[in-house]
C-alpha cells in the first residue's frame, strides 16, 4: 500500500493550484511527517480493516495518510491543498457526503474549533449506517478555550459530553484517555530521538506531556 510520504524539499514548498501559494516552514514539513508516520503505524493495521472511513474536519488529513479507504472532508482551502499533495482524497462540499454510508466517521480535533458543536454532531450521525460508529478526539487544552464545548467537561468528570451525545441520538460504547505532545516536544522528540522512541514514550505511556485527549466511541442508539 502506498503511504504518499514524499518530503523533499522540491515536493514541499511553494506548493501552488490555482495560483494560490501554500510556503511551509522546515517545522511544518517535519510535523506532517511525523503525524503522519505515527498516524500510518497505529491506523493501518486496524483503521484498514474497519471498512469505509470518513475524517470530519480531516485539516491537513494527516490522521488518514495511507489509509486507501478513507476520504477526507474539509472546507479550509489551505488543508485541502497540503491533504491533496500528500494523497489524501478530500470532499470539500458537504453536499456530495452520503447519507448513511460510512463505517467510521473521524472526527479528530475539531470540535474544539467551531461553535455549532451540537450541528456537526448531528451531521456526523446522518453520515453512519446503522451498524457505523463516531469517534471523537479532543484536547483537553484546546477544549477549554472553547466556552461551548469546556461546558461539558468537568476535569475528569466527562459525563455531560456523554451525555450531549446521547441527548443527540447516540450511544458512547467506550471513552479512554490518551497523552500528546506538543508542537515543542514532539519536534525535539522526533528530531533527536527518532520516531520509535517518540512513539513507545508519548503514545504509549504519556511521558514528556501533560497534553491530555479524551477519546469517545459511539455508534446510533437503537
Amino acid at each position: 500500500m502506498s503511504t504518499n510520504l514524499e518530503f523533499g524539499s522540491h515536493h514541499w514548498h511553494n506548493l501552488q493550484k490555482d495560483s494560490v501559494r501554500v510556503a511551509l516552514s522546515s517545522e511544518e514539513e517535519l510535523l506532517y511527517k511525523a503525524k503522519s508516520e505515527i498516524g500510518i503505524i497505529m491506523n493501518l493495521g486496524v483503521m484498514s480493516q474497519l471498512g469505509s472511513i470518513l475524517a470530519y474536519g480531516c485539516g491537513d488529513g494527516h490522521q488518514i495518510a495511507g489509509l486507501s479507504n478513507s476520504v477526507g472532508y474539509e472546507t479550509n482551502p489551505r488543508d485541502i491543498m497540503i491533504a491533496q499533495q500528500m494523497g489524501v482524497n478530500i470532499i470539500a462540499d458537504e453536499k456530495l457526503l452520503p447519507r448513511r454510508h460510512y463505517d467510521v466517521v473521524l472526527c479528530h480535533h475539531f470540535l474544539e474549533r467551531v461553535n455549532n458543536i451540537k450541528e456537526h454532531i448531528l451531521k456526523m450521525r446522518e453520515l453512519i449506517h446503522r451498524k457505523g460508529k463516531i469517534v471523537i478526539v479532543l484536547n483537553e487544552n484546546a477544549l477549554m478555550k472553547n466556552p461551548k464545548l469546556k461546558s461539558y467537561f468537568q476535569g475528569d468528570d466527562v459525563s455531560l459530553f456523554i451525555s450531549l451525545l446521547e441527548d443527540l441520538g447516540l450511544k458512547v460504547v467506550s471513552t479512554k484517555e490518551q497523552f500528546v505532545a506538543g508542537l515543542e516536544k514532539f519536534i525535539f522528540l522526533y528530531k533527536n530521538f527518532g520516531l520509535k522512541t517518540y512513539y513507545n514514550a508519548v503514545v504509549k505511556a504519556g511521558q514528556f506531556t501533560n497534553n491530555r485527549e479524551f477519546v469517545f466511541h459511539a455508534i446510533l442508539a437503537a
